[in-house]
């Protein structure tokens, strides 16, 4: 194996896991519309009936509300599609030894095509712009 091609694979690592870790991380912190709009509706019936702010906290909530049923629901799953490229990328850089090196690095074949069609299945359900909950899930 020529000497650059261990750092490289491990800075190649080292990036996609802290890529793949801002991107779970992202996708904790948006919240849920109705999750939202549920706690608002929560404090909005804790102010006193003629406290001033009650009426601009509705009128804040019902444009949430007017935007939330406006709005598509269906989007995509980034941190699934990345987590299928980062597969993929495993399974082409196991394609990538199994050709240069030849003999034994034939054995990994087995595990190369599992990584392909684990990448491919899960790239296949993340791309296509469906309703999903928060955690990426589809909504059927």
């Amino acid at each position: 194996m020529e000497p650059f091609v261990a750092p490289a694979i491990t800075a190649s690592a080292t990036i996609l896991s802290a890529i793949l870790a801002a991107l779970v991380s992202v996708a904790n912190l948006r919240a849920d519309l109705r999750t939202v709009i549920s706690k608002e509706l929560e404090i909005y019936n804790s102010l006193p009936e003629g406290s001033a702010k009650r009426g601009l906290l509705l009128e804040h909530i019902e444009l949430q509300i007017e935007h939330f049923a406006g709005s598509n629901p269906a989007r995509r799953s980034g941190s699934g599609i990345v987590l299928g490229l980062i597969i993929l990328s495993l399974a082409l850089g196991g394609t990538y030894f199994m050709a240069l090196g030849g003999g034994w690095w034939w054995l990994l074949s087995p595990g190369v095509l599992f990584l392909l069609l684990l990448g491919g299945v899960g790239l296949g359900q993340a791309i296509p712009k469906v309703p999903r909950d928060d955690k990426g899930n589809i909504i059927t």
